[in-house]
């Protein structure tokens, strides 16, 4: 389709040149003005009433291109917007290194022009922020085209509802209502993956370390980035008011105190995995000590349970072993400090089991020392039991004696 429009001429006056790119809801393509000699970018949408047209040709934001024109292709519209020469921020990340201060600055530029979008009557939802949408002008600031995929509340219908993953916000994939969190989700996952920033849970701990960064900035965006892209819509910036504010006050970020629903979900996977951890632990542990098979095997059980309970859904992702106590509980406070307590539980239950300091000779009938395979000693109270496997006295060295020296 994109090729079959080419060298066409629309109205009698635009020359179609070449295909730019694909949007949300059509193809956009470069056209000369023979009436100008300008080059314009045009924009084909399908079914767009003329209400929605009135709208989009009232947006004045230098981050967004004005509509000049509105063409008939067939059984499409053209949009004739301004042709904005630049690098879309996809391609120039691909082969430039974005400095924390560019990535601070474009932020702070995204969340400006979606601002003026959401404060219009009626309010405009962008809905397809992704880096190959937001071009880096000749003048140095950014350009958000394809404005002709947007969603007009009260005049759009739910077919112009577009989205491109993984840009596009949970409630758009699902089909369900959108509203401005759902622009600001597309604007967190537009930075972070052009930053390639690490996001995630506020933690007390990340809190703690983002208030001593040396790199505030850094700390900044991916705290903002992070709670862009909350999966839940009221865990994210309500508004770009509330964004902005923080980008511009970072000592505004407090921590917050994660929902019911999150802290009883983060224990629970704790209490799996740490537990389960600890017992498999101890079992290979017992298994060095007795020499018991079925040691051996519970552990090798218990630790498969690990694996395959760390690769279920933990905070909105799967991870492994490693990664969920590199990432989620070994940085978390609370992991640490529940950790350290079913330690100090287990080891003391365990301890009246732990083998005796004092050094054990065991003697046959025939008074030489012997050392029987798989014996151990446990100290229970002031009594110290010494545990000899049947199959070691098969070889007729009956002990008779034991001797306890420190």
């Amino acid at each position: 389709m994109e090729n079959n429009l080419i060298n066409r001429v629309v109205a009698n006056r635009y020359v179609i040149n070449r295909h730019l790119g694909s949007g949300g809801q059509g193809s956009i393509y470069l056209v000369t003005d023979n009436k100008l000699n300008k080059q314009w970018a045009l924009k084909t949408v399908g079914r767009i009433s003329g209400d929605e047209l009135n709208t989009l040709k009232r947006v004045n934001h230098p981050a967004f291109p004005r509509i000049t024109d509105v063409v008939n292709i067939g059984d499409m519209t053209g949009l004739i917007m301004d042709y904005i020469p630049g690098e879309s921020l996809s391609d120039y990340a691909r082969s430039h290194t974005v400095s924390t201060d560019m990535l601070y600055e474009w932020m702070l530029e995204i969340a400006e022009a979606m601002r003026y979008l959401h404060s219009i009557t009626p309010v405009i939802l962008y809905l397809d922020c992704k880096p190959s949408n937001i071009i880096l002008g000749e003048d140095g600031h950014l350009h958000m085209v394809d404005l002709g995929s947007s969603y007009i509340v009260g005049l759009s219908t739910d077919h112009r509802i577009s989205g491109t993953l993984p840009y596009a916000s949970p409630e758009q994939v699902q089909g369900r209502d959108v509203d401005v969190r759902s622009d600001i989700y597309a604007l967190g996952m537009t930075i972070k993956t052009i930053g390639r920033l690490s996001t995630g849970h506020m933690s007390l701990a990340k809190y703690i370390r983002y208030k001593i960064s040396y790199d505030r900035r850094l700390a900044t965006l991916s705290y903002a980035a992070g709670r862009c892209i909350s999966q839940n819509r009221s865990g994210r910036y309500q508004s770009t008011d509330e964004l902005i504010y923080n980008l511009n006050h970072p000592e505004s970020i407090e921590y917050r105190l994660p929902s019911i629903g999150i802290v009883i979900r983060r224990l629970t996977d704790i209490l799996y995995k740490n537990v389960v951890a600890i017992f498999s632990i101890l079992s290979f542990h017992m298994y060095a000590q007795s020499r018991n098979l079925p040691y051996m095997l519970l552990g090798i059980v218990l630790l498969i349970l690990l694996i395959l309970l760390s690769a279920r859904n933990s905070s909105d992702k799967s991870c492994g072993v490693w990664h969920c106590y590199k990432d989620i509980y070994l940085r978390d406070i609370t992991g640490i400090l529940l950790l350290g307590t079913l330690c100090v539980i287990l080891c003391g239950t365990h301890s009246h089991a732990a083998a005796p300091t004092s050094r054990i000779t065991i003697y046959d009938q025939d008074g030489v020392p012997v050392l029987y395979k798989g014996q151990y000693a446990v100290k229970v109270g002031d009594d110290i039991r010494v545990y000899i496997p049947n199959e070691s006295l098969a070889a007729g060295h009956i002990p008779t004696r034991i001797e306890v020296s420190d």
